[in-house]
């Protein structure tokens, strides 16, 4: 279980991200930290899809990148 408080952020390529922003700029160019990136993939056939979480420890992320960012909370993944 990973418990990561941040904010999530919707990107153009339907990636989602969810991390602490350390700093960010006039433009939205952010740099976040413990950063979350959920990824489902696929099992074998007639099989349950597998999910495949990532975790990184920093990432600079441009800002015309980001399509939508919510606002701080708390958030408990499996």
């Amino acid at each position: 279980m990973i418990v990561v408080m941040g904010v999530l952020i919707n990107c153009h390529n339907k990636k989602e991200l969810l991390g602490r922003v350390r700093a960010f700029d006039w433009y939205c160019n952010m740099v976040l930290e413990s950063v979350l990136v959920p990824k489902t993939g696929k099992g074998k056939k007639k099989a349950l899809p597998v999910i495949k979480d990532r975790l990184t420890s920093k990432i600079f992320l441009r800002g015309d990148i980001s399509l939508f960012i919510s606002h701080p909370f708390m958030g408990i993944t499996k």
